[in-house]
């Protein structure tokens, strides 16, 4: 009898324990609160690198991104400090380097042709979010474009091509108009 008291009373201790846990997290994490922490994620911005390499005939290098299921400018997700993301000249060496070692190609003459927020949606967080956005830009030469490596996801598309294919005119219009 008296083994079965004790157990019993750590039974019901440790399901007062848990009650009393479950009802002090309920209490600090209430709706509103929940509701904050969604409003701070989509007004985070949200720092990205696109490369865009345009060919003489103005064909654009498109990279096929699965989890957009769609075609997008190659792009790095970038570094963001303390003080904010890196300086532009510091971020456009980083961002040469992963274009050199995804296509196995030396780069010369970028820069940086455009910079701005994006609003678009999330595809896979499901919200509206900020997209601290540049665009670097490289026009290429007839001469380099043999040295470029492509590997099965990357593409060279036209603009036309870009606006005929459903997916990318749904996910990245505002950047097609640009």
């Amino acid at each position: 009898m008296d083994t079965w008291l004790k157990t019993t009373l750590l039974i019901l201790l440790a399901i007062t324990v848990i009650a009393l846990v479950s009802f002090i997290l309920k209490l600090r994490y209430t709706d509103k609160t929940l509701f904050n922490e969604i409003c701070a994620i989509s007004s985070e911005k949200h720092a990205f690198s696109n490369f865009v390499i345009v060919k003489p005939d103005n064909k654009i290098l498109m990279k096929y991104d699965p989890s957009w299921k769609c075609y997008l400018l190659p792009y790095v997700k970038a570094i963001t400090t303390l003080n904010g993301t890196l300086g532009d000249k510091e971020e456009l060496n980083r961002t040469i380097n992963f274009i050199q070692d995804s296509l196995k190609v030396t780069l010369d003459n970028v820069k940086l042709a455009y910079r701005t927020d994006i609003k678009k949606y999330s595809v896979s967080d499901k919200i509206n979010k900020i997209y601290d956005t540049r665009f670097f830009l490289w026009k290429i030469k007839d001469a380099d474009i043999s040295r470029i490596v492509l590997r099965n996801d990357y593409k060279w598309m036209s603009i036309e091509e870009l606006e005929t294919d459903e997916q990318t005119i749904k996910k990245i219009k505002k950047l097609l108009k640009w």
